[in-house]
């Protein structure tokens, strides 16, 4: 009689119709092969003994009171009797990882079809995978026609729907007599009422109770009559009863009042929402059910949650932190449960308010009483109270010469001469504490049980988990070794060989010092006087790792034992020495205890993380090797809907599966593809970084080199909160627009640096920390300013130098279609494909979420080309033209003819050559690209180069001087760069000169228009035009509220307001100028990205873009350390007011900085326009001008300053305040940049070939290493042709 068809009885069903195939497959096998051989009966030793082995396999008839199999792990069974049977919650989840429930015979990869699965998973998958497993060896076996089913094999039957009412044995007869009835409901689906069928008692030669040990809600009694009645009853009789205080001021406090809220055990969850959502709950017990509905109740909105711990050493207390409230100022997590060693004793707070206190146990009066050194406390506001107290086994169908006793009535005694093996606690408590004179029975036997048969009568077994780090597993084996003791495969011991056995058995478990601490008093209190800070509360101690893994290399030696003995067909090895199978297994505790006691409410992601967002890395199977992957979001996120989730275990062997279920977590994944493959990293938290350019390198870099820190510190809990980062880059390397012309992928996307473009910063100001110029040329002294592929060798090796694998994470090749965000599941949803082209719309479009992402496609995505100049040069008119000049006689009577020359952009250098060799070549635009254009335009032979610029304030208007021709007669030279301000408004002289003017903004119609009073520029005969207009970032694939606007557009329509009392501070240009008063609407500051704050979205902080104003490496690198830094919760994201506010600020601290204001404020644009070009501001000798450089410059060295700190960047430039002496340094070096230009001289003899590159090498020095900068080895405009 087999009575239970929840897991226990399952897995013996599973394990009798496993014996049963195996035999019969021997017997056919052995038949087949005597065929072969000419023998009519096979072989027939094995044919007899495999025959033999069958006849004695037992015929079972399996009771289950439910309408189907599960037991407690169904959600959705049909009682008979309900209060007697509880049942999990539907969204109930593991609290053991499923690589230690795993089965050999039926793996989790077989179960999901080759899927990852994350490591803790929901009820429902491990249910479906419990009866999948069961059923795999016959898919019929769970049916209840069993036997009768006309199926030879058969041995079983199952009886659901029957009650079991009585268990007795026959002495007389030797047999068990079951008396059982069926139940037939009656009524429809909204009304069932049952009916007994008449009882039958049926014989039986062995009984199996495997209705589990969770048969009733245990509930301790005094605590329940305590909340009944407002204060504790005390009966010396009962061992749950304590001893309250006696004094006067306690009795007299006030007056017993019940409990008026809610009063639960963790079996009623029919309504826990509702008894949690906006709470203050109180969790009585401190086992995996407080721990389990404790985050529940998070997860379902509780306000708070307080545990009592009676001994405060149950799993909650190993719990290093619990998930709350992140302080937005302080960066601290609040959390949202609360342990206490204390239970209640005193209803106060008119029926609202818990008086709690410590307890202890009094050895000489046997009971629990009050801790009188402890100070008592009271939980305040309380409205829910849920008994987290276990259950007790219901034994009431069996006779009380059937049951086993309960743990309290037991004792044993050790030997007198037992001492202890050393380990690592023994030199801190003693080597030879002596045991109790009583000593509990271990929680892993069951009372008056041996091998799972009762003791007094052994053909009564009890198939149920003791307490098990692996029940499922130790459950199966314990089937298995039922079986072979029925089947007479394991022989039975005498009843003195079983006691003896046990009491092995304990002893053995006294050698393990957690082990002797639950059975030992003495032992108990020499822990438990060692002080909080002791190492054994640090599970990073090395020794404390070596007790963990001694406890659990003792709780598998004690499996493999067993599995030998029941025949088990998988090996652990034995008791002595674990095989590689048992070790593996073994080290797969280790995780499942660090992922709670890992936990640490400093970390940033202490707010949301639980021991279920574990490293999934962690988690291997022992028999496929395959990993565990993450959860699809943080554990807190899942289920908020209410619904349960899964991970398609139901579709397992169907194929597929139109469940709300599987739709519900296709939903929550948000996948077009379910991705499960090897590259899949674990998420906590997870960043999608989109660019492997400079940006996205950086990025990479940052994160490695906090790993590599983490490692060298062994900090496992550092490593474990890292980001784990999937990089997308649509080219097949990274580098972005440093790459190589030939490396490009989708041309209109993706410009490029020409492969002899050079730098127009010092490497001294893109110098980083930890790869130096000094190390990356060996010592050697290079140049100030480098060409384009020594700086992108120098940026690879330094990215690579923390980690040479660190580009694994990047998906190359891969072109991002959308990233959408999800204000549901607060989940970034990547759509990407993969190719070789990424316009290809070949492959499956792929779809995964990520908790954070980051914009690292640059700046400098799109050439950007002005339409109204563009339609000029296509049409031979511009819009500002009127038709009203006089000057018309340079048309030679032909009208808008479109320009007829090569018109190019600044990143299409394919044919730069052959588009400027010997040719007149128009560069539109100031900045940087046209200075490098115009320059390399001169090395290879163009006949002059015009810069027209608008505003006459870049980079180009700031050069005293271009290379040219010289002169020999006058000693001058002629350049050939000139610079205009001024732009094309008409193509003339027959498509082939450009007429220019100046422009002026108009306030009033807000566009360019014609300056009337600036002179006309003509130039003849050109024949390229290069727009050096910038570029745009490219963002189409991010939602629109994802997006940054391009500067343009935002000045065109965003501005701010000065205070109206604001008064600029003093400085060399007021007595020129006086006090200007700011326009009333000012734009925003060149040094800030409209949109952002340090990088983050501030319409969605998790939303980060990695761009520097100025898009200087230097500012890159800060920004990289910086989201990560968000992200790590090393910096505290400000609120969106704090952000817009220190914006303000920033702007209006710039005010103050001349030209700074300049950009900004258009009436003091004009004040500083209006200056004559005689005055000092134009000579760059003059210690004014020099001062206001130096203000500017040292202004942007704080700002990099505060930014570092504020970043955490490994090196320091002082504060915002003041710069240190590497700051100032720093701040040098940008100003002697700026002389290498403003200095050149036409005047001078060398003004023929100098340009800024070949500045005074000794002025620039490395801050890190003190290096000097060399002298390259010829002119600039030589070197290279």
């Amino acid at each position: 009689a087999l009575v239970g068809a929840g897991p226990s009885g399952m897995f013996f069903l599973h394990a009798l119709a496993t014996s049963i195939r195996d035999l019969e497959a021997i017997i056919a096998n052995a038949e087949t092969q005597g065929q072969s051989r000419g023998s009519a009966n096979g072989n027939d030793d094995v044919i007899d003994r495999a025959r033999n082995q069958l006849a004695k396999l037992p015929v079972v008839t399996c009771y289950e009171m439910s309408d189907g199999p599960g037991g407690l792990w169904r959600s959705d069974r049909k009682d008979v009797v309900q209060r007697h049977n509880p049942k999990m919650y539907d969204t109930l989840w593991t609290n053991v990882p499923k690589e230690l429930t795993e089965f050999a015979d039926y793996t989790y990869e077989q179960h999901f079809d080759g899927k990852q699965t994350p490591a803790f998973l929901p009820r429902m998958d491990t249910l479906d995978y419990l009866l999948k497993r069961t059923t795999s060896v016959d898919a019929d076996l769970l049916q209840n026609n069993g036997k009768k089913s006309g199926k030879a094999h058969r041995r079983h039957e199952i009886r659901y729907e029957t009650t079991v009412h009585k268990v007795a044995y026959n002495k007389s007869t030797a047999k068990f007599e079951v008396t059982s009835s069926a139940t037939v409901w009656e009524g429809d689906e909204k009304n069932d009422r049952c009916a007994s069928q008449p009882a039958v008692m049926e014989q039986f030669d062995y009984c199996i109770w495997a209705a589990g040990r969770h048969g009733k809600p245990r509930i301790p009694r005094p605590l329940l009559a305590l909340l009944q009645s407002g204060v504790a009853p005390y009966d010396e009789d009962d061992q749950d009863s304590i001893a309250t205080p006696t004094s006067k001021e306690e009795k007299q406090s006030e007056p017993p009042t019940p409990f008026r809220g809610t009063i639960l055990h963790s079996s009623h969850m029919e309504h826990f929402e509702q008894h949690v959502r906006n709470k203050r709950v109180v969790l009585i017990g401190d086992s995996s059910s407080a721990e389990d509905l404790a985050l529940k109740a998070i997860r379902d909105g509780v306000d708070m949650v307080y545990i009592l711990s009676r001994s405060g050493y149950g799993d909650v207390t190993e719990v290093g932190s619990w998930p709350g409230d992140r302080n937005p100022k302080t960066g601290k997590v609040k959390p949202k449960v609360k342990t206490f060693l204390a239970l209640p004793y005193q209803v106060v707070n008119n029926g609202t308010g818990l008086r709690c206190c410590e307890i202890e146990w009094d050895q000489e009066d046997e009971m629990y009483e009050l801790d009188e050194e402890a100070q008592p406390f009271t939980l305040e506001r309380i409205d829910t109270i849920i008994f987290c107290t276990g259950y007790a086994p219901n034994l009431d169908c069996l006779d009380p010469d059937l049951r086993f006793a309960e743990h309290e009535d037991c004792f044993w005694t050790a030997p007198s001469n037992y001492e202890m093996t050393p380990n690592p606690l023994s030199g801190d408590v003693g080597q030879n504490i002596k045991p109790s004179k009583e000593l509990d029975i271990s929680s892993r036997i069951i009372p008056g049980v041996c091998r799972h048969a009762l003791i007094s009568n052994p053909n009564m077994f009890f198939l149920a988990d003791v307490d098990s780090e692996t029940p499922l597993f130790e459950l199966d084996v314990s089937a298995w070794l039922v079986l072979s003791q029925i089947s007479g495969d394991t022989a039975r011991i005498s009843r003195r060989e079983m006691e003896q056995e046990t009491r092995q058995h304990m002893l053995e478990e006294m050698d393990v010092p957690y082990l002797r601490w639950e059975m030992d008093m003495n032992y108990f209190e020499a822990i438990n006087e060692l002080s909080g800070e002791h190492w054994s509360e640090d599970w990073k101690d090395e020794r404390s790792k070596e007790i963990d893994a001694k406890q659990a290399e003792f709780y598998v030696s004690v499996l493999a034992r067993n599995m030998r003995l029941a025949k088990y067909p998988v090996d652990f090895g034995t008791f002595n020495e674990l095989n590689e199978d048992g070790i593996k297994y073994s080290q797969l505790h280790l995780p499942n205890y660090h992922a709670r006691t890992a936990l640490n409410r400093r970390s940033p992601d202490a707010g949301w993380r639980t021991y279920r967002d574990y490293d999934p890395k962690q988690f291997k199977s022992i028999f496929t090797g395959q990993e565990a992957c993450p959860l699809p979001a943080h554990w807190l996120d899942l289920e908020k809907d209410g619904k349960p989730i899964t991970f398609g275990a139901h579709s397992a062997s169907a194929g597929k599966s139109n469940s709300p279920e599987a739709e519900h977590i296709g939903a929550l994944v948000g996948t077009l593809s379910l991705l499960n493959s090897a590259e899949t990293e674990e998420r906590a938290p997870t960043v999608a970084l989109i660019g492997c350019g400079p940006s996205g390198m950086f990025f990479l870099h940052a994160l490695a080199t906090r790993r590599r820190r983490l490692m060298d510190a062994d900090d496992t809990n550092g490593l474990a909160m890292l980001p784990r980062v999937t990089c997308f880059e649509s080219s097949g390397k990274p580098g972005g627009i440093w790459r190589s012309q030939d490396d490009t992928i989708d041309e209109a996307h993706q410009p490029n640096m020409y492969d002899d473009c050079w730098s127009n910063k010092p490497k001294e100001l893109v110098e980083f920390f930890d790869y130096t110029f000094q190390e990356h040329f060996q010592g050697k002294e290079a140049p100030v300013y480098l060409p384009k592929m020594v700086m992108s060798e120098y940026m690879l090796k330094r990215v690579q130098s923390a980690d040479p694998n660190v580009f694994d994470a990047v998906k190359f090749s891969t072109s991002v279609q959308s990233v959408l965000y999800n204000p549901t599941t607060e989940k970034f949803e990547v759509q990407y494909q993969q190719g070789t082209m990424v316009q290809s719309t070949n492959g499956m479009a792929i779809k995964e979420q990520f908790d954070y992402c980051i914009c690292a496609t640059g700046q400098h995505a799109r050439p950007r080309i002005p339409r109204q100049l563009l339609k000029l040069l296509r049409k031979g008119r511009s819009q500002v033209d009127h038709g009203d000049s006089s000057d018309d006689d340079h048309d030679e009577g032909v009208n808008d003819l479109p320009f007829k020359g090569t018109i190019l952009h600044s990143s299409h250098k394919s044919n730069f050559e052959a588009a400027v060799s010997d040719k007149k070549v128009v560069l539109v635009g100031d900045s940087a690209s046209a200075e490098d254009s115009a320059l390399h335009a001169v090395k290879l032979g163009a006949k002059s180069i015009h810069i027209l610029s608008r505003s006459g304030y870049g980079v180009c208007n700031d050069t005293g001087s271009w290379p040219g021709v010289r002169d020999t007669s006058t000693g001058e030279t002629k350049p050939k760069i000139h610079v205009h301000i001024a732009l094309p408004y008409k193509i003339t002289n027959s498509g082939t000169g450009l007429r220019c003017c100046g422009m002026e903004w108009s306030q009033e119609d807000e566009v360019w228009e014609r300056d009337e009073e600036t002179p006309i520029v003509q130039i003849d005969n050109v024949d390229t035009i290069i727009f050096c207009t910038g570029y745009m970032s490219y963002q189409e694939y991010l939602c629109p509220d994802l997006q940054i606007k391009d500067r343009d557009s935002v000045w065109a329509e965003a501005f701010w307001v000065a205070l109206p009392d604001f008064r600029m501070k003093l400085n060399e240009f007021q007595s020129s100028i006086g006090n200007i008063k700011p326009s009333k609407e000012l734009d925003y500051s060149s040094n800030i990205i409209p949109g952002l704050y340090r990088n983050v979205l501030i319409k969605n902080p998790r939303m980060m873009h990695l761009a520097s104003p100025d898009n200087t490496l230097l500012e890159l690198d800060i920004a990289a350390w910086q989201c990560l830094a968000y992200i790590t919760g090393d910096a505290v994201i400000p609120p969106k007011k704090e952000m817009e506010d220190d914006i303000q600020k920033q702007m209006l601290e710039e005010m103050h900085l001349p030209y700074l204001r300049w950009e900004m404020d258009m009436n003091y644009f004009e004040a500083l326009d209006a200056l004559g070009d005689d005055h000092w501001s134009e000579d760059c000798r003059d210690s004014r001008t020099r001062a206001i450089d130096e203000e500017h410059a040292r202004y942007l060295a704080k700002a990099l300053a505060r930014n570092m700190r504020c970043a955490n960047y490994p090196v320091d430039f002082g504060t915002y305040s003041e710069l240190n002496e590497m700051g100032e340094k720093f701040v040098q070096i940008e100003l002697q940049n700026d002389y290498a230009r403003s200095m050149l001289d036409p005047k001078e003899p060398e003004s023929e070939w100098m340009t800024f590159r070949d500045v005074d090498p000794k002025k620039f020095k490395s801050i890190f290493t003190g290096q000097s900068a060399s002298a390259l080895p010829g002119h600039w405009i030589d070197v290279g042709k």
